[in-house]
């Protein structure tokens, strides 16, 4: 998949208004920058779930819509019973975000030659 594809999208969600959530390259220098590593920021939505780290993933992934959005903006926009489509959106994006790419196939030797020796 083309990154201009991945670039062009992202997943759509209701909150206080119809959005987008998308974790492009300065969504994740952002969680970084919150978490101390993207491994953390992973850890967080996966294992943990805190409250806090789930607004903290939902507005990275928000702010390049409306650069002026706070956290705090986003924590009034979702209610507990929002968390469940919450995280189904954060981790969605997340996979839109990392498409799975196939690994590259070796290259193909001519039918009948022989790879020289290493000396």
């Amino acid at each position: 998949m083309p990154a201009s594809d991945v670039r062009s999208k992202g997943i759509p969600i209701e909150l206080d208004k119809p959005r987008r959530l998308r974790y492009d390259f300065n969504a994740l220098a952002l969680l970084e920058d919150k978490f101390g590593s993207l491994d953390a920021a992973l850890e967080e939505l996966g294992k943990k779930g805190t409250i806090k780290g789930i607004r903290t993933l939902l507005h990275v992934g928000l702010v390049h819509e409306d650069p002026t959005l706070t956290e705090y903006q986003v924590g009034k926009a979702i209610t507990f019973e929002d968390l469940p489509r919450v995280v189904q959106a954060i981790g969605d994006a997340f996979k839109e975000a990392f498409p799975k790419v196939d690994p590259p196939k070796p290259p193909e030797t001519p039918e009948g030659t022989m790879e020289a020796e290493p000396s």
